[in-house]
C-alpha cells in the first residue's frame, strides 16, 4: 500500500532532515555530519533506541549499526572518517515502539539485505550483525518496522534498497563471484594441515583474531608458517560462524602441539574444503619478497581489496605452476615421481605482477576480453573499467568468462585473456 511521508527540513545550509508520517509510530532522521546545531536540537529523540546507518553514497560505502542511544554512538563514531551522513530510524517523539531487541533485529535485516544487493560496501562492519531471539509479538511486527525503514529511507532520497542498472538488466555474462579473496596463516609446527586434507578433504578453522569476516562462500589462500614458509593451499569457505560440536574432535589426530577443539567450545568455527596444493616455488616467502609483493612477516590479509590486487594477481598467476591434482581422500599409496636430472631444466625466475605500463598502455586505452569480444579500458596500472565498475584481469575473468571456460581451480593468468590491437598481452609483454 502506498505511503505518503512529510519531509520536514530546518532553516539552514546543510541537508539534515526529518521523515515522518502521522499514521505511523516511527520516524526517520538524515543527518548531516557537520550539522551540530540539527543534533542539539533533536538530542532526546536521538536518546533512544535506533537503527542507523553511516553513509557515504559518493564512495557507495556503508556502517549498519544499532544503538540504545544515537547520540551518544554518533560522537563516538566521529573517528571514522569516512561517512557523510547519517539515517536514524526510531520511535515517534513521546512514543518508545522500537525495543533494543527489535532494532537489533532490523540491524541484522538491514545489514544481511543490503549485502546481498552487493553494490554498497560493508566492509567497515567489522562483523556481521547476529539476529536475536524475538518474542511471539515481536515475529510479527519487525518484518513490518523493516519494510517502513525501507520505505522512509528510499522516500529520503536513498538507494541502499534499490537493485543496481547492472542486475536489473538481463543476465548474459557468468553471475558475479559473491565470496571474497584471503591469504591466511597456519602454524606448521601446530596442526598437520596436509594430513588433514588427505583424510578428510576439509579443516574445521577457529575464528580467532583476523579471521573473523570470514564468511561462507569466501576462498582462502593458505600460507604455512616455517619450514614451509610459502603458500601451500587454495580452499573454499563451506561454512562459517559454527558452535563447537564433538564432530570437530577427529581432527585432534592432527595436532602437533596445543590445545584441542573440544578446549574451545564457546568459540566459534568456519569449515574450509580442499580445493588444491601447490608446491610453487614462486609462492615462497622468499620468493615472494624478491617480487615485491610480500613483506617480512605474512599477515591475514583481504585480497579481493584494491590495495592488495597486486598480491592477489601474482598468487593467482603462480599458483598453477607445480599444483597438485584435488586431494581427495584416499588410502591408495603415491607412485613416487622420477627425478629430473637434465642440467638445462633450470627453476625460472618468477615474473613481476602484469601492469599495462609494462607494455605501453595507459589509463582509457581500450583492450579486449576474448571470450566475449568485449572491449573495456584501462582503468590504472592493473584494472580495467567496465559498466562504471573497476576490475583486476583476473577477478574480471571469474566474473565474465563464459561457464564452460573456467579452470578447475577457479585460477586464471589474466593477461592471457585479453587483447590489444589483435594481440595478446601476454604475448606483447614477451615481445
Amino acid at each position: 500500500m502506498a505511503k505518503v511521508f512529510k519531509i520536514m527540513v530546518p532553516d539552514n545550509s546543510l541537508i539534515s532532515r526529518t521523515l515522518y508520517n502521522e499514521s505511523l509510530s516511527t520516524e526517520l532522521y538524515v543527518i548531516d555530519r557537520a550539522d551540530k546545531k540539527f543534533i542539539a536540537d533533536h538530542s532526546e529523540d536521538l536518546s533512544k533506541p535506533a537503527l542507523y546507518i553511516l553513509a557515504n553514497r559518493d564512495e557507495k560505502k556503508l556502517y549498519v549499526g544499532k544503538t540504545g542511544d544515537s547520540l551518544a554512538r554518533l560522537q563516538n563514531h566521529k573517528s571514522r572518517e569516512f561517512w557523510t551522513e547519517a539515517i536514524v530510524y526510531h520511535s515517534n517523539h513521546g512514543t518508545d515502539t522500537l525495543s533494543t531487541t527489535e532494532v537489533e533485529w532490523l540491524e541484522a535485516k538491514t545489514y544481511e539485505t543490503i549485502k546481498e544487493l552487493g553494490y554498497y560496501d560493508l566492509s567497515e562492519n567489522s562483523q556481521k550483525p547476529k539476529y536475536p531471539t524475538l518474542k511471539r509479538d515481536q515475529e510479527v511486527n519487525c518484518p513490518e518496522y523493516f519494510e517502513t525503514a525501507k520505505n522512509y529511507i528510499c522516500a529520503a532520497g536513498f538507494d541502499f534498497f534499490l537493485k543496481s542498472k547492472d542486475k536489473q538488466e538481463p543476465a548474459t555474462e557468468v553471475p558475479t563471484q559473491s565470496g571474497e579473496t584471503w591469504l591466511i596463516c597456519y602454524d606448521s609446527n601446530y596442526f598437520k594441515v596436509a594430513e588433514c586434507f588427505k583424510k578428510y578433504g576439509q579443516i574445521y578453522w577457529r575464528h580467532k583474531k583476523g579471521l573473523q569476516n570470514i564468511n561462507k562462500g569466501d576462498i582462502l589462500y593458505l600460507y604455512g608458517s616455517s619450514p614451509e614458509s610459502a603458500i601451500r593451499f587454495k580452499v573454499e569457505v563451506l561454512e562459517s560462524q559454527m558452535p563447537y560440536s564433538k564432530k570437530m574432535d577427529v581432527e585432534d589426530e592432527f595436532l602437533i602441539s596445543g590445545d584441542t577443539n573440544s578446549d574451545r567450545k564457546d568459540e566459534r568455527f568456519f569449515l574450509v574444503r580442499y580445493l588444491a596444493e601447490t608446491n610453487s616455488p614462486a609462492l615462497k616467502h622468499s620468493a615472494m619478497m624478491k617480487a615485491g609483493v610480500m613483506g617480512k612477516r605474512p599477515t591475514v590479509t583481504k585480497l579481493s581489496q584494491v590495495q592488495f590486487y597486486a598480491i592477489q594477481e601474482y598468487i593467482e598467476n603462480h599458483f598453477n605452476d607445480e599444483a597438485k591434482e584435488e586431494m581427495k581422500p584416499s588410502t591408495k599409496p603415491k607412485r613416487a615421481k622420477k627425478k629430473v636430472t637434465s642440467k638445462s631444466n633450470k627453476k625460472k625466475s618468477p615474473d613481476p605482477p602484469f601492469k599495462f605500463s609494462m607494455i605501453g598502455l595507459k589509463p582509457g586505452d581500450k583492450v579486449v576480453f576474448d571470450a566475449l569480444n568485449l572491449e573495456v579500458s584501462v582503468a590504472s596500472d592493473n584494472t580495467v573499467s567496465y559498466k562504471g565498475k573497476e576490475y583486476k584481469l583476473t577477478t574480471f575473468c571469474k566474473e565474465f568468462l563464459p561457464e564452460n571456460m573456467h579452470t578447475k581451480t577457479n585460477t586464471y593468468q589474466g593477461p592471457a585473456y585479453f587483447s590489444y590491437q589483435g594481440k595478446k598481452l601476454t604475448k606483447i609483454r614477451e615481445e
